[in-house]
């Protein structure tokens, strides 16, 4: 339900049977480019859809094909016109996604992906600069470290390549391999025959810093809560006498995620409002059970979306969690990703959400307690994963704060 990431790609969310008969037209019209009619019977009240209202599209399409200088692409015109439709709608939130696209659109959501294992990161002249390498995967099984620059891919160079480019000679259908040539830190060049597997992505990490629990969470998508619950469960066994959540540059995730994780933070209370445009409310409780209330901060940016900027909201508003950081970035509707008929998806907002005292976060956000920025440099370090602990302002803006709460 929620946008993931500057904004990438939302999660699945309930349809109201009337948002669900609304769809249909957006299917009909990509129908229609293909079949040049369209002609619809809504459920819900029977009624048939006049044609002529999408005649401009089917005679703009047919013109092009009949007179276009070249042949026409006709799935590129598809894919064209529900994308400008869509885009139409004036939502930033709202997005179409290609065929081409729903592979990496469903690892996002799902938190996986067919690869390697390695993260990488474009070099000018040596390749791609391992940056680290996923547990279980081929990659790590290999021999390929940290540290190391991958060269080339079934013996095609990758040196200058653009990332996109190099990428792409690695990538492949799961259970097949590549032959990679890897030159480690000590200089050492070999080919290493690496398998694509399935990756699952822990989006979540926890750490102590002192006596404080440290907890990033990258988005909350599939199986993010229960990673979340097991590893704040895990501090607090261990003795952490604060909690810090880190959701800077978190682009949300699932609205099911989300309520899962402040159901296990906080005691009896509503977690979560939602309404569509006819006025039908749902609302979401959370029961009493839930971890020992410690002193808590949440740490925000303007990359905070959706779920994210909603997690430091609620928080906020019962006074379990203080925010520090800068605003962050507003998002209040909800999308439903809807297949159409050639398996392609329309992720359209269809809800609007508010916290539990009734604030939409719509072009607002939240304002944190206590507002600390980064510099140009520490926000690109923080985003690159590589500010360090004593170096973030905004983390150790937070640790004073509890370690001054603790104290007494």
């Amino acid at each position: 339900m929620y946008e993931d990431r500057r904004p990438e790609r939302p999660a699945r969310g309930a349809i109201s049977t009337k948002t669900a008969v609304f769809l249909m037209f957006v299917v009909g019209i990509s129908v229609a480019i293909c079949t040049w009619a369209i002609m619809y019977s809504i459920n819900a009240s029977k009624t048939v859809v006049n044609e002529n209202r999408f005649s401009k599209l089917i005679e703009a399409a047919e013109i092009m094909e009949e007179n276009y200088v070249t042949d026409v692409d006709i799935d590129n015109m598809m894919d064209a016109a529900v994308n400008a439709m869509v885009e139409s709608l004036g939502d930033r939130w709202s997005y179409y996604v290609s065929v081409e696209e729903l592979e990496s659109y469903e690892s996002n959501v799902n938190n996986n992906y067919v690869g390697v294992g390695v993260t990488v990161e474009r070099t000018t002249d040596k390749g791609l600069l391992v940056i680290s390498v996923a547990e279980g995967g081929g990659a790590e099984e290999a021999g390929i470290t940290a540290g190391s620059y991958i060269t080339a891919a079934d013996g095609q160079s990758i040196i200058g390549f653009e990332l996109s480019d190099a990428t792409a000679l690695i990538k492949g259908a799961e259970g097949t391999t590549v032959v990679l040539t890897v030159r480690d830190e000590a200089g050492r060049t070999q080919e290493l025959t690496v398998e694509r597997r399935t990756i699952e992505v822990d989006p979540v990490s926890a750490q102590f810093i002192g006596d404080i629990g440290y907890v990033t969470l990258e988005n909350f998508n599939a199986s993010s809560a229960e990673s979340f619950n097991e590893k704040v469960d895990a501090l607090i066994a261990q003795g952490a006498k604060g909690l810090i959540f880190d959701v800077r540059f978190n682009g949300g995730g699932r609205v099911s995620e989300l309520c899962d994780m402040l159901d296990h933070l906080l005691p009896e209370c509503t977690i979560f409002v939602t309404d569509d445009k006819y006025g039908n409310r749902d609302v979401m409780e959370s029961d009493a059970e839930c971890i020992e209330q410690l002193p808590c901060v949440v740490l925000v940016n303007e990359d905070s979306y959706s779920a994210a900027e909603y997690f430091a909201a609620v928080q906020q508003e019962y006074g379990t969690a203080e925010v520090v950081g800068v605003q962050t970035s507003g998002k209040g509707y909800s999308q439903a990703p809807i297949s159409l008929s050639d398996g392609s998806v329309i992720s359209l907002s269809t809800r609007t959400y508010y916290t539990p005292s009734g604030i939409s976060l719509e072009g607002v956000g939240i304002s944190p307690d206590h507002v600390v920025d980064l510099t140009d440099e520490q926000y690109q370090q923080l985003y690159y994963g590589e500010l360090a602990i004593e170096d973030d302002p905004q983390l150790q803006y937070a640790l004073e704060l509890l370690n001054d709460e603790i104290a007494g």
